[in-house]
């Protein structure tokens, strides 16, 4: 079984989750997976400054391209 790597990403005030995700992956799609990554800040929309998130590592074809039933 491949061991996930989990990033830390530390927020800055104004953060927001679908702005964090795109800091991080590239896109906002990853917004929900980083959500369920960070359960305990989920009530959250806009983030104070020092706020450490886990953000998992995705395969790349999670992100974009076609959707996993059309592969």
């Amino acid at each position: 079984m491949k061991e996930l790597n989990i990033k830390v990403y530390e927020t800055i005030s104004g953060d927001t989750w679908d702005g964090i995700a795109h800091k991080v992956y590239g896109t906002v799609e990853m917004t929900e997976e980083l959500r369920k990554a960070n359960k305990e800040f989920i009530r959250i929309m806009v983030f104070s400054s020092r706020v450490l998130l886990k953000c998992p590592d995705v395969e790349a074809k999670a992100i974009g391209g076609l959707p996993p039933w059309v592969e």
